[in-house]
């Protein structure tokens, strides 16, 4: 698979007059990246050329520039699917995790990992240019990302905890970030933003159970839209997945989920079992697969009541959800959500 990033990481260069005393025609000629692509709502380039451009321009910029104030404003501009699962979720925790699944929506050239430790969350950034300044660049502008997420969640509240960078840095360029992540900003090591566990697990008033659902489908979709999917298991899983998040009609028996799968995919049932088949998976295991795992999700990462949860993954009743997931996972939905509230 190649790896692709947003042509509108460049245009928002031209957009912010990064480029004003520069050709950027020339540049851009220079990288292979033509006006077509980018201008395109939808366009993507390689990975090639994405490092190349921000090389070019990186020899061409003396210092680093930092938007002010740090906003989420252009991720609504130019992402606006992962903008609305990430600033709609019930905690900072849970929105950090929704924005590391869906950050290939902008660029899958880089990488970011969640680290639990005994004081919070260490956000780990790499980047997969070999170019220090363009590391560096870019780690600085994803942490921005977050710490717009942190602001959101966190209010007034004291979150940061300490901002690493591998670079050696300009007092001046020092104090700047020290005081946009209001927290100590440290040098060497590897690229971390540590959050504060207190403020990642404050109840967010904003949050949307409801709303969240179609925001969960429509990031798949986006996702999905990347790499289209040949295979029919993940297919009918990630189908199966958009049904619990939209949440507009019940998932009751397999016979009628499977029908309303058989539609989509304009294939009869014996198709869909048959080639499930081919693919070493029946349909009942598939969708017991699924329903298990969201049921984990939401136990984990909502407040949802249990009969909400068995009511959105389509159980008759309570009592049916707490027998099916003690099949499942050996023990009670609420001792499940206890024990991974004792974990974190």
């Amino acid at each position: 698979m190649i790896k692709t990033v947003s042509t509108k990481i460049a245009f928002n260069c031209l957009r912010s007059g990064l480029l004003d005393h520069l050709d950027d025609e020339q540049l851009f000629r220079a990288c292979g990246i033509s006006r077509y692509e980018l201008l395109d709502p939808n366009g993507r380039i390689d990975a090639r050329r994405h490092f190349r451009f921000l090389t070019l321009l990186m020899q061409q910029q003396r210092d680093l520039h930092l938007p002010e104030p740090p906003t989420l404003q252009h991720l609504f501009d130019d992402f606006l699917p992962l903008a609305s699962v990430c600033t709609n979720a019930p905690t900072l925790r849970e929105a950090l995790q929704r924005f590391a699944r869906y950050r290939p929506l902008i660029g899958e050239c880089d990488e970011l990992l969640l680290q639990p430790e005994a004081r919070g969350l260490r956000l780990r950034y790499r980047s997969d240019s070999a170019d220090q300044a363009v590391a560096f660049t870019s780690s600085c502008f994803n942490f921005m990302n977050f710490n717009a997420l942190v602001q959101l969640y966190a209010g007034d509240m004291q979150a940061g905890l300490a901002l690493n960078l591998p670079q050696r840095l300009a007092p001046a360029l020092r104090r700047r970030l020290a005081e946009l992540f209001d927290c100590p900003v440290e040098q060497g090591g590897e690229n971390g933003y540590l959050i504060a566990n207190a403020a990642l697990d404050r109840p967010f008033a904003g949050f949307s159970s409801a709303v969240q659902r179609y925001q969960l489908a429509q990031a798949e979709r986006a996702l999905f839209s990347l790499h289209p999917i040949t295979n029919l298991v993940t297919e009918v899983r990630q189908l199966l997945r958009q049904r619990v998040w939209q949440g507009d009609a019940p998932l009751l028996e397999a016979e009628s989920v499977q029908a309303w799968l058989c539609e989509r995919l304009r294939m009869s049932r014996w198709s869909l079992v048959r080639r499930l088949q081919q693919e070493g998976m029946t349909f009942s295991a598939l969708y017991a697969q699924v329903r298990g795992e969201e049921a984990c999700r939401l136990l984990r990462d909502t407040q949802a009541s249990m009969l909400d949860i068995s009511h959105q993954l389509g159980f008759a009743n309570q009592s049916s959800f707490t027998r099916f997931f003690k099949e499942q996972q050996h023990c009670t939905p609420m001792q499940y959500r206890q024990q991974r509230l004792a974990f974190n």
